[in-house]
């Protein structure tokens, strides 16, 4: 059976922009929910009782959270795919050929479950399973 050209392509598009996805949904959550550099010196309609600034970080935290997810979402696709489709035994059959490849696919085996397990953390309240932050 011939693998598809076009998967080892796809999965690296993949890859590319889950990671592009999960930086840009982390920095518009972290520059969204944080408070103005002027609040420092006057203080006065800053923090949560004199601007709208927390409903501000509510939609920062929302559309960063989106974004993280759909991120680690393409990233865990991107290593799906490679690991189906573009990591075949090679056909000359060395050993230094056949080690890159198997570590190539514990690599891509462990990304895929890091993904997963930072996609749960990510959807799941957590204090409902005892990590409250203070």
């Amino acid at each position: 059976m011939a693998r598809p050209g076009g998967m080892e392509l796809l999965g690296r598009v993949a890859k590319l922009l889950g990671i592009a996805l999960l930086i840009v949904g982390v920095l518009i959550a972290v520059a969204g929910a944080s408070l103005p550099g002027n609040c420092l010196q006057t203080g006065a309609n800053c923090g949560p009782t004199g601007s709208n600034w927390p409903s501000q970080a509510a939609w920062a935290m929302l559309i960063g959270k989106t974004l993280a997810t759909l991120g680690l979402g393409a990233l865990a696709l991107g290593a799906l795919l490679k690991m189906r489709y573009a990591l075949g035994f090679p056909a000359s059959g060395r050993h230094d050929e056949v080690l890159f490849t198997i570590s190539d696919r514990w690599f891509n085996g462990v990304l895929f479950l890091v993904t997963i397990l930072l996609l749960v953390l990510l959807l799941t309240d957590m204090a409902a399973i005892g990590f409250a932050l203070p």
